[in-house]
């Protein structure tokens, strides 16, 4: 974004003084001064927090270094990008909405000149981004600002030619007409989404039946309390409500170290009596209809897995044959491709063979979703434990008197 910003600028100005910018930037030199000052201020936090960050929670956010190899690999790929058929008819569309704006209504054309340059400076971060830059992240993204900023400056054109008819032609009574069509549209829309999950009666009874176990355990001495599950809404729900201790977190919420997650999951496999057979089936490689994704692993580790012909875990090529194959025709933005190397999985197979739970300290309470691997291949031993929950999509077991 921040690339698209000073493109957009600086074309704008381009746009604005031409060959007279150098007289403006002389002129203004100290209001440019100033500018940057107000954005060194504002960027300094987020300076101090790159410094201070866990790298390797940032590796599971998807950031990884860019080497001249990996910068050729995605300049050829927004290259072919940029010059296919589909991106170029797709381009020529946005111009010709710009040159009918501009026949139309010259005379307020940054209205719609501004939201276009934006447009074609999403196109162009990318490519300076990556020449310039030591680190990207999902590649994904920049596609998405190219699609969204296509849709803004596609939304203000039509507008002003719509607005341009209606002021030329005096149609006030259809302007109004147009209004009382979008609005019933709208409605409409919004009546549909409501009644579908409004009907949709799983979800509505799951959200009640959480809202009810969590009220339940906010009973509880939270802050004295150790919760273990591997649910994201209980998690993100005990971190809100200052929970002393989550014995497993999702990657993405806490800037823990990989080694310490993988020692959670596993102690929590031993603590549920759960087999190496089985840890090795919650890790394993799922083919999807158009990509490879384990849920499990991506709640743990998410992108640090990322597998696609410009990334993978550690640019390992130590793959499957079929996993290769996917890998080596996926583009560099399929960032949600997640495909473990066959000597990571093996070295995380070693990892649970060699844990035993002897300093384990046991969670206070459990939270279980029915539909989690976790509840459905569970065996440990509940002599320690009362039910404080038993409902139809979660079951809780606590450690303390169940009916304090």
């Amino acid at each position: 974004f921040f690339i698209i910003q000073i493109l957009t600028l600086i074309l704008l100005f381009g746009l604005k003084y031409k060959l007279e910018i150098f007289n403006f930037i002389i002129k203004n030199f100290s209001n440019i001064i100033f500018l940057l000052i107000g954005f060194l201020l504002f960027a300094l936090p987020f300076a101090i927090n790159l410094y201070f960050h866990e790298p390797e929670h940032t590796e599971r956010i998807g950031v990884f270094l860019l080497n001249k190899e990996k910068k050729i690999i995605l300049l050829k790929y927004y290259l072919e990008l940029i010059f296919s058929l589909k991106f170029l008819l797709f381009l020529f569309i946005n111009f010709f909405i710009l040159i009918i704006n501009y026949y139309v209504d010259n005379k307020n054309k940054f209205f719609f000149v501004v939201p276009f340059v934006v447009f074609i400076s999403s196109i162009l971060a990318p490519v300076i981004f990556f020449i310039i830059s030591n680190k990207s992240g999902l590649i994904y993204h920049f596609n998405n600002n190219i699609i969204i900023c296509s849709f803004i400056f596609v939304i203000i054109g039509t507008i002003n030619l719509y607005y341009k008819f209606i002021e030329h032609n005096k149609l006030v009574y259809f302007n109004s007409l147009i209004y009382l069509i979008f609005f019933i549209f709208v409605f409409t829309q919004s009546y549909i989404h409501v009644n579908k999950n409004y009907k949709n009666i799983n979800l509505k009874n799951e959200r009640n039946e959480f809202s009810n176990l969590m009220s339940l355990v906010s009973k509880k001495n939270l802050s004295q309390s150790s919760i273990l599950t591997l649910d994201n809404n209980v998690m993100i729900w005990s971190i809100m409500n200052d929970i002393k201790t989550l014995k497993i977190t999702n990657g993405l919420i806490v800037p823990k170290k990989n080694k310490i997650i993988e020692k959670e999951i596993i102690d929590a496999f031993n603590f549920f009596n759960i087999s190496k057979e089985k840890f090795l089936v919650f890790l394993k490689n799922e083919r999807q209809t158009w990509r490879y994704f384990n849920r499990n692993v991506a709640n743990l580790f998410y992108a640090r897995y990322q597998a696609n012909r410009l990334k993978t875990y550690k640019d390992s090529k130590n793959f499957k044959k079929a996993e290769l194959n996917k890998i080596m025709k996926s583009s560099p933005a399929l960032n949600q491709q997640i495909i473990i190397p066959v000597n990571e999985m093996e070295r995380l197979e070693k990892k649970f063979d060699q844990s035993n739970n002897l300093n384990y300290q046991e969670p206070d309470i459990i939270i279980l979703n029915r539909k989690n691997f976790i509840y459905k291949n569970s065996n440990f031993d509940l002599e320690n434990y009362c039910i404080l929950f038993d409902g139809k999509f979660f079951i809780s077991y606590t450690n303390k008197n169940c009916q304090q």
